[in-house]
């Protein structure tokens, strides 16, 4: 029997008493697509014959950021009535990066990429200067590129007379100056992205505590600077 689906029942001509009862179902029909939700891609996979092509088992996938690695591996499967099922991403995952759901197995092999947001380029620079009399060290950061910052990053400041820290989302071709740190105890930084060395500034008298030149230093803990460093040494 042929294009049946559902319950099927078949007897015996001549002993219509004689019956069996079975269960058959069209072969799914899937398919998988992205769009970009809140700067990370959403994945949905589709069947396209809900009430007669359900899948009688689960098909693995994974997810995986160029840049991040895996970050879903999970099973899908659509049962019967159930058109179709939406993935999302871990909450923190990495807006930057180009992700790809794939899997291969009885329903099918997709590979779908996406990439919600094209990353910037950042430039960071300092400068030494005095206000009242005190030498101050200004770090800038600047986006010299036509892709927004699509979320704040992090930053801190150590080494002057006090630290900082806060947050910095640049736009497109835009300046952004960070904080000024004024010349204190030196303080080691695990993870230095810029440093700037303050001496005597002409013309404003300025002697360190120690009576030696001080160093301060910012550390940015950015998707966007993570990103700039694997391109640099891919």
């Amino acid at each position: 029997m042929s294009n049946a689906s559902g319950n099927v029942t078949g007897s015996l001509t001549d002993r219509p008493s004689v019956t069996a009862t079975t269960t058959c179902y069209y072969p799914p029909e899937i398919s998988v697509s992205a769009v970009c939700t809140g700067n990370l891609p959403v994945f949905t996979i589709t069947n396209a014959r809900p009430s007669d092509g359900p899948m009688p088992f689960p098909q693995s996938f994974t997810i995986t950021g160029a840049a991040s690695g895996v970050v879903v591996n999970s099973t899908f499967q659509l049962g019967l009535g159930v058109p179709s099922v939406t993935v999302t991403l871990p909450v923190g995952s990495n807006p930057y990066d180009t992700y790809t759901f794939a899997s291969s197995g009885y329903t099918g092999t997709f590979d779908v990429s996406q990439q919600c947001a094209q990353l910037p380029t950042l430039t960071f620079d300092t400068f030494c200067r005095t206000t009242n009399g005190v030498a101050e060290s200004v770090f800038r950061i600047n986006n010299t590129s036509a892709n927004p910052m699509v979320q704040p990053e992090p930053y801190t400041i150590t080494g002057g007379t006090y630290s900082d820290s806060g947050t910095f989302q640049i736009p497109a071709n835009s300046l952004h100056r960070a904080c000024r740190a004024r010349l204190g105890r030196p303080v080691r930084d695990l993870y230095v992205q810029q440093h700037q060395r303050c001496r005597h500034v002409q013309r404003e008298p300025y002697v360190p505590a120690s009576g030696a030149e001080r160093d301060v230093h910012m550390r940015v803990t950015a998707f966007v600077h993570r990103l700039q460093q694997r391109r640099r040494h891919a």
